[in-house]
């Protein structure tokens, strides 16, 4: 009975793919997929669909791409839909979506709320040197992710765990938790418990101007926004006037210094200045050129070390 529900799936990125497949092969009737529209390669230039569409065309579901959602979802009306599961989707739902199915629209958010509500929490949690996050699984209401909570699931961060990493080591963890909960949620087995909101914080959107580093920083804070940002949007500092993108960092040293001095370079990579002591970049990227050691980045601009890098 569970199963025959008519679901509409909510999902963009790999993760929200990897669980809409999982409920297909389980046989819950997914009647639709909401995603964000095709996105030009960095590459090729080309459009590509989504994670999730792709999994959607892969199984002849139905696929909808709205611009504005509030504007355009007489199509979500006229499939009768049951319920609703989203994932890391990116466009607000109103209120008038979530109240049409019966047995209401649920979300996997990534966080343990009430904590760091908001789009996107686990970039924040690592940002903030937080040692573990989760997922809740939660009522979705008119207020951002200010819903009834039903089930979390806590997942620790590894040592020096990258955004990206984490994200593919936790997709087996999230699908597991999804699979046990959706049916306890839908026969009735949890009550739902209200979030404290004295306990609330935020996990705003990324802003474009916070992949621009800053060496006058606390060197475990600066580790940590390079773990958090590194892939997905990228972080740099300034080499002169180019942009040089930091991939790979570790703390160093207690050693003080103006912060931004590139101190030495050593056989595992650059030795730099921040507020309070000196980090390690392994691996950086000039404009225009490939990703590389940090140390083959040296061979080829000897006269970094000394300089400053801002």
């Amino acid at each position: 009975m569970v199963k025959a529900i008519r679901i509409l799936f909510f999902g963009t990125p790999c993760l929200a793919a990897k669980l809409l497949e999982a409920l297909i092969i389980n046989d819950y009737q997914i009647v639709g997929v909401i995603t964000k529209a095709d996105a030009k390669s960095t590459r090729s230039k080309d459009l590509l669909p989504t994670p999730t569409k792709e999994i959607a065309q892969k199984y002849q579901i139905p696929v909808f791409t709205p611009r504005r959602i509030k504007d355009d979802y007489q199509f979500i009306i006229d499939l009768k839909i049951d319920l609703i599961i989203c994932i890391s989707y990116g466009q607000i739902i109103p209120e008038a979506v979530l109240k049409l199915p019966r047995y209401g629209a649920l979300n996997f958010h990534g966080s343990l709320l009430p904590k760091l509500r908001g789009a996107a929490p686990l970039q924040r949690a690592i940002e903030q040197g937080m040692k573990e996050t989760g997922f809740t699984l939660m009522e979705m209401v008119k207020e951002m992710d200010a819903g009834m909570m039903y089930d979390k699931v806590v997942i620790p961060f590894l040592q020096n765990e990258i955004y990206t990493d984490f994200l593919k080591r936790i997709e087996p963890i999230v699908v597991d938790f999804a699979l046990k909960s959706i049916p306890c949620y839908l026969k009735g087995k949890y009550q739902g418990v209200p979030q404290d909101i004295n306990q609330v914080t935020f996990a705003p959107m990324l802003q474009k101007e916070e992949q621009h580093l800053s060496p006058a920083v606390l060197k475990q804070d600066f580790v940590n926004k390079v773990r958090a940002f590194t892939d997905l949007p990228g972080v740099y500092l300034l080499y002169g006037l180019k942009r040089l993108k930091i991939f790979s960092v570790e703390v160093h040293d207690d050693t003080l210094g103006q912060p931004g001095l590139v101190r030495e370079v050593t056989k595992t990579g650059l030795i730099l200045q921040v507020k309070d002591g000196t980090i390690l970049i392994k691996e950086v990227q000039i404009e225009e050129k490939s990703r590389v050691k940090a140390l083959d980045f040296y061979h080829g601009h000897r006269d970094v070390v000394g300089k400053f890098l801002t």
